[in-house]
C-alpha cells in the first residue's frame, strides 16, 4: 500500500500571495496617487488624515507644509544683515586745555559718516555750537561728544580760569575837598579774566573810608591811601594817596 506525500510548495506560495495583497492595498491607502512636482499628492478621502493634500518629500511619511516650510528639510538660515563700518572723526585741533574767555573754531577729518555734529555735556562751562565753535565760560572738565552716522567719539576738555595779570585805578585823584562823593573805577587785565573781584582799602578810616564798590567817604581833612587788590592774586593791586582839603 502505497503513502501519498504532501507537499508544504502550495500552501507556502498562498501564503506570500496573500502577504503581497495586503502590502499592496496598505501602500494603496497611503499613497493615494502618484507625487507630483512639488513632493505631494491629493488624498481627497483623507485617509491620511492631513486632508485633501499632503506630502512625501523624499519617500517621507506624510506630513504637511506649515507656514511652506517641509519638517523635513533643515531650517533655512536667515541672511544677516550688512554692519554698515563704525563712523570716525579724527580733530586736528582738540585741545586738552582752554581758558576761560578763549574761542576756538574745531576742525577734523571723518570717515563713514555724512555728517559730524557736536554737543557738550555742560554747556555752561564750554559751549560748542554744532559745527564746533568753541567758547569756554567757567573752569571745570568737559565732555564734548561728535555725533556720527554710526557711532560717537568724546573728549574731555580741561577749562582753565583766565588769570589776572593787572590792575588799575582809573583817574586817580590827589586832592579831594570835604563834602566830596566820590566813586573810584578800576581796569582789570586782561579784560575777560575769569576773576574780576577786587578789593576795597583805605590807610586812615578816620580821613577817608572806602566801601566794596569803591565808594568814598570823605570824614575830616588829612591824608590816606586807598588801595584796591585783585581777589585772583593779592601780589596784584595798585593804590592812590589822596589828601583832603579842609576848604570847602
Amino acid at each position: 500500500m502505497q503513502s501519498k506525500t504532501i507537499t508544504k510548495k502550495p500552501l507556502v506560495t498562498l501564503l506570500l500571495l496573500i502577504l503581497l495583497v495586503l502590502s499592496a492595498t496598505c501602500a494603496a491607502i497611503a499613497h493615494s496617487g502618484r507625487t507630483d512636482g512639488s513632493g505631494g499628492h491629493n488624498d481627497n478621502k483623507n485617509k491620511s488624515g492631513l486632508g485633501s493634500y499632503h506630502y512625501h518629500c523624499g519617500g517621507k511619511p506624510a506630513h504637511l507644509h506649515t507656514d511652506g516650510n517641509c519638517p523635513y528639510q533643515p531650517t533655512p538660515k536667515a541672511t544677516p544683515k550688512p554692519i554698515a563700518p563704525a563712523s570716525q572723526v579724527f580733530p586736528v585741533n582738540m585741545p586738552s586745555e582752554i581758558l576761560t574767555g578763549d574761542e576756538l573754531k574745531l576742525e577734523w577729518n571723518s570717515e563713514n559718516t555724512r555728517s559730524v555734529m557736536w554737543v557738550s555735556e555742560n554747556p555752561e562751562k564750554l559751549f560748542i555750537t554744532e559745527d564746533g565753535e568753541m567758547l569756554a565760560l567757567a573752569p571745570g572738565n568737559v565732555e564734548l561728544t561728535a555725533n556720527m552716522d554710526n557711532g560717537n567719539s568724546s573728549y574731555t576738555v580741561l577749562v582753565r580760569p583766565k588769570k589776572v595779570e593787572d590792575i588799575g585805578i582809573i583817574d586817580k585823584p590827589e586832592i579831594l575837598q570835604l563834602g566830596s562823593n566820590i566813586q573810584l573805577d578800576v581796569e582789570i587785565f586782561p579784560e575777560d579774566a575769569y576773576e574780576q573781584g577786587v578789593k576795597w582799602t583805605s590807610s586812615n578810616k578816620r580821613v577817608i573810608t572806602v566801601d566794596k564798590d569803591g565808594n568814598l567817604k570823605i570824614l575830616k581833612a588829612g591824608k590816606a591811601r586807598i588801595t584796591v587788590t585783585s581777589l585772583d592774586n593779592k601780589k596784584i593791586n595798585d593804590f592812590v594817596d589822596i589828601v583832603i582839603d579842609a576848604v570847602k
